[in-house]
């Protein structure tokens, strides 16, 4: 695969050059490329302001890796998080910290049915660190994937539509476990790309607006 590094002791993120032609797929070419030439296929979770938690839930056991929960990893990564903002974890908790103070000066995005927090600005750290801590509020800001990089030690893999290249967090280390996440656009819904070796079973049940997801990874 070609690499064009834009790698970055601070910035932790480099990218995999697709080519120009990807621009100009249809989403369902541009998947479908995308599950030819990585060995993958897309799994359907939830957009109720838990998609990014969902997701990689169901993917960290493809790496041998594993939380209890969607929430729980949720609450890991504030609490990793709320360390960087104190001053924790060298260069990446200062890059982390740096994207932390942003966030706190941009209106947050929520499922409105579930949370009040819509367009809220949180002004300060302990605010932010609150809101989102809430399953409703939508994760926005590399911060997120950095933070779970860094947790379980492995390369997140961003596909976003139409983007001519891969956005990988982590290390530019072909040995380093990795997982990838599918997106149809820069700002909104995050589904995982499950390698083809994994056996896996997305049931999403809605009842009342409420959305479980079960899963079986073999």
């Amino acid at each position: 695969m070609p690499v064009v590094s834009l790698y970055n002791a601070v910035m932790n993120v480099f990218s995999e050059g697709l080519g120009a032609h990807w621009a100009n797929y249809s989403e369902d070419d541009y998947l479908e490329g995308i599950s030819n030439l990585y060995s993958v296929r897309v799994c359907t979770v939830n957009n109720y302001g838990t998609c990014f938690f969902d997701s990689i839930f169901l993917l960290l056991p493809t790496v041998g890796d594993g939380v209890q929960s969607a929430k729980a990893l949720r609450l890991a990564c504030v609490a990793f998080m709320r360390q960087c903002y104190e001053g924790q974890h060298g260069l990446a908790g200062e890059r982390i910290k740096m994207e932390i103070e942003h966030a706190c000066t941009t209106k947050l995005v929520s499922s409105a049915y579930r949370s009040r927090a819509q367009d809220e600005i949180p002004g300060t750290a302990d605010k932010y660190f609150e809101a989102v801590s809430k399953n409703s509020v939508w994760v926005e800001g590399f911060h997120w994937l950095r933070t779970v990089s860094i947790l379980f030690n492995v390369n997140i893999a961003v596909h976003i539509y139409k983007f001519d290249h891969v956005i990988v967090f982590g290390e530019d280390e072909p040995a380093r476990p990795r997982i990838a996440v599918w997106k149809s656009d820069v700002e909104t819904h995050f589904e995982p790309l499950i390698p083809f070796h994994c056996k896996c079973t997305c049931v999403i049940v809605r009842v009342l607006l409420c959305t479980q997801i079960v899963s079986v990874l073999v």
